[in-house]
């Protein structure tokens, strides 16, 4: 095994990099987590060389994570508070499934926008060039 690891073959001749993080997770700590990964995720490919542009549709029960009064919101929060404030990073709450999962949008963490329906936004954003990276 080499004494380094790198993701020099998957992104030779990449100058940006676009993903759409389709958060449809059902288990708030293990989301928490997993944004360390994404956050990581971020910085590697900036170190590689390759701009990071990276949307995030909340859908589905994830909604209720990012709203406050969820026992898992803080930790969530702090995780993607920092996230929110790099370049080229935008965040999503679809409004179907926050009225669906009882979520008042005014309670949802302030930087994530409130969208009609995030299925559109996963078609729109794939149709820019974006790669879909399902989180459940």
């Amino acid at each position: 095994m080499p004494s380094t690891l790198t993701d020099t073959h998957a992104l030779a001749g990449a100058r940006e990099a676009r993903v759409i993080w389709d958060i449809n997770a059902t288990d708030a700590k293990r989301l928490t987590r997993q944004m360390g990964v994404i956050a990581r995720t971020y910085d590697d490919l900036l170190s590689a060389g390759a701009t990071p542009h990276m949307v995030f549709a909340f859908r589905g029960p994830a909604v209720t994570f990012i709203a406050a009064g969820h026992p898992q919101f803080e930790a969530l929060a702090e995780r993607l508070r920092p996230l929110m404030a790099k370049p080229n990073v935008r965040m999503e709450i679809c409004g179907i499934a926050a009225g669906n999962n009882g979520v008042d949008l005014a309670t949802v963490l302030d930087g994530i926008e409130p969208v009609n329906n995030t299925f559109v936004s996963l078609i729109g954003w794939q149709q820019q060039g974006y790669t879909l990276i399902p989180i459940g």
